[in-house]
């Protein structure tokens, strides 16, 4: 969900020649996504859905979804009403992964995240980046367990927070 140009899927499925990945965003990310897979010719094992991750809806049930880069842009309220969404689409036992610019819980570092942050008040009517303790309050609101973060690298600013839907909920 928030796909943008299919890098992380298309690297996914790239290492795991059993995985399909269904690929959400609006139009112009996924005309991206297809030219993405096109070129690396893994095409055929995915699915592109043009859709507002906050209105996609699928008969399908997922065992991870990963949400990349959304929640930064929507602000607190539709965070959740997001993340409510992709436990519903959720497998008992599935994950979501939730990767952004986390800010400490400082709120003022990394430097990086904390100037996106800014930037992001400035452009969109509800955007501000999120902190790793405030999203993973979201997550377990939303039904989630056993939330923890992940960092990329030490190099990367970019990390992951990860979450399992309840076996039996």
């Amino acid at each position: 969900m928030g796909c943008g140009p299919g890098t992380y899927s298309v690297a996914i499925v790239e290492r795991n020649p059993k995985i399909r990945a269904t690929l959400v965003d609006l139009p112009g990310s996924i005309a991206e996504a297809r030219r993405l897979a096109a070129a690396r010719k893994i095409k055929h094992r995915l699915e592109f859905v043009t859709a507002d991750a906050m209105d996609y809806k699928s008969d399908e049930v997922f065992d991870t979804i990963l949400i990349s880069n959304i929640l930064h842009m929507i602000g607190p309220a539709a965070s959740i009403e997001l993340l409510k969404r992709a436990f519903n689409l959720l497998l008992p036992g599935g994950r979501l992964i939730v990767q952004a610019q986390y800010l400490d819980d400082d709120r003022v570092s990394p430097r990086w995240p904390t100037l996106v942050s800014v930037m992001l008040r400035v452009a969109t009517p509800n955007g501000r980046n999120h902190s790793i303790g405030e999203t993973k309050q979201w997550m377990e609101q939303a039904g989630f367990r056993n939330v923890h973060h992940m960092r990329f690298s030490v190099w990367n600013v970019c990390s992951c927070l990860l979450g399992e839907r309840p076996v039996s909920c």
